[in-house]
Parts: C-alpha cells; structure tokens; sequence
C-alpha cells in the first residue's frame, strides 16, 4: 500500500513539472479589432503540446451579441490558416459567457497561422463569414 502511494506521489509530481514546462512555453499574442465591434478585446496563446502540435487558447471580451450584428447570426467561430494564400479552417465555436467573454481551446499542426473571430448563423460554418470581430497572427515557440 505504501509503495503505491508513493508511486502515485511521484507521479503527481512529474505531471506537475511537465504541464509548468509545456505551459511556460506558450506565448501569448494580442488579436486586433475590426471595425464591426470595436469594444472585443482579446488574445492568443500558442503552445506546443506533447505531439509537437500547436496548442491555442483563444480569449475575447467585450464581444457584442452575434444578433446586434445581423439578427441571423447566433455565435462566433474561430478561424485559422498556415498561409495567407490558404483557406481558413473552423476550429470551433466559442463558448460565450452572459458577461460577453468566451474562451476555445484547441490544436492544430500549424505552427504558425492567421486567427480570426466572426459572427456565423452556425458554429459549424464552411467558410468566415463577413462578420469579422477580432483578427490577429501567432506562432509557438
């Protein structure tokens, strides 16, 4: 029993010492304001995870509700692209606050890429719609 807890001790503490290494690695990259909400403040923070993939953080505040946009639109989306001659891919839908912050977590294989906000009908948009709140640039380190 006792050299189980132990092993568990220790396991705890490298799990620990791993996730400050991996978190002192990101870096944080401001996302500038587009003319349609001019109020959103917001960040990226890119990382690298243990697969030598980029991890992202996405923060907003101050975002307007998508309807005070367009009545049909319902969320927002966040957006990345390697290249600026390349496609943007959805990489999810933020989940919003009743404060108008919201936060996405996610990975992707770029290590550098463009990010943009917008306002879609559907978190699951094909395309960015014209709806742009926040745009910005970030690489991991």
């Amino acid at each position: 029993m006792g050299v189980a807890i132990i092993a568990m001790s220790r396991l705890a503490i490298v799990t620990a010492l791993v996730a400050l290494a991996v978190a002192g690695c990101a870096k944080t990259y401001p996302l500038r304001t587009a003319e349609r909400n001019p109020a959103a403040v917001g960040t990226i923070t890119a990382g690298e995870d243990q697969n030598k993939n980029t991890t992202l953080e996405v923060r907003v505040e101050h975002l307007a509700p998508p309807t005070s946009l367009e009545s049909t639109l319902s969320t927002y989306v966040v957006w990345v692209r390697p290249n600026a001659g390349q496609e943007f891919t959805n990489v999810g839908q933020l989940a919003m606050q009743s404060d108008r912050s919201g936060v996405l977590k996610a990975t992707t294989p770029f290590s550098e890429f463009d990010v943009l906000v917008t306002a879609e009908q559907s978190g699951t948009a094909k395309v960015p719609s014209p709806f742009v709140v926040l745009e910005g640039h970030a690489r991991r380190r």
